[in-house]
């Protein structure tokens, strides 16, 4: 009879529902009474609209952690770049001529000796370490507020995706 009923008068397939289940689809995205009555699972734009909101929240999440990497990469390629560049220049040292090295070594002793170009070099560094001072706590709070938004984000894809999940079984 049921049978009968869907050919007569809901679907012009009777087994259109049966592909779904083929291709492991959850459901159909309808607001049509009769799908279940045709075989199908009717899956309400509710949980459309869940799964939407579970996705955005996903995406901020994912996008933050990939720029985390990159930071964190970004860092690792510059200490990379300092130790090479210094491996170069002490290998460029050891290839010199001894009058170059003894050179070097008194150019060394004569800054460090000499008041107006140690106060120089002083005030080069001051002023490195002090930007350097200024700059961390600024990216340091930039790190927490994005992973204080990503932990945010990740609560609340979480709970989408646990109300679409829900919408899914409750058809």
């Amino acid at each position: 009879m049921n049978a009968q009923w869907q050919r007569k008068n809901l679907s012009p397939c009777p087994k259109l529902f049966d592909h779904y289940k083929t291709l492991g689809a959850s459901g159909v995205i309808s607001k049509d009474k009769h799908i279940s009555e045709m075989g199908g699972n009717p899956i309400s734009m509710d949980c459309v609209a869940y799964l939407r909101d579970y996705l955005r929240s996903t995406a901020i999440e994912l996008n933050i952690k990939i720029h985390d990497v990159r930071f964190a990469l970004l860092g690792v390629a510059g200490l990379h770049a300092i130790l090479r560049g210094i491996r170069a220049l002490i290998a460029g040292i050891r290839s010199s001529p001894d009058w170059l090295k003894f050179s070097l070594v008194l150019g060394g002793l004569f800054v460090l000796l000499h008041p107006g170009s140690r106060a120089k070099l002083n005030h080069a560094l001051s002023n490195t370490l002090a930007f350097v001072g200024e700059a961390t706590p600024h990216v340091v709070d930039f790190l927490a507020s994005a992973s204080m938004l990503a932990e945010k984000n990740r609560a609340e894809a979480q709970m989408h995706l646990a109300n679409a999940m829900k919408e899914l079984e409750r058809q």
